[in-house]
């Protein structure tokens, strides 16, 4: 039996700043223990990581 069409598309609409085209997504590697101690951190200062990240790197980038 065939598939029957979809009624909503395979991939919804990114919102946020995932939507946002002035925005990308960065990854890189780190140790976990270093990853635990800043997700904690953020999350007891009620900050978001994103914003956090976005602040050290702008931070290091205009250094110098």
């Amino acid at each position: 039996m065939p598939d029957k069409p979809r009624d909503k598309p395979t991939r919804p609409e990114q919102f946020g700043k995932r939507g946002d085209p002035d925005y990308a997504q960065v990854a890189g590697m780190i140790p976990l223990e270093l990853r635990r101690r800043f997700k904690a951190k953020v999350a007891l200062k009620g900050e978001d990581m994103s914003r956090v990240l976005e602040a050290l790197i702008r931070e290091y980038v205009e250094k110098e």
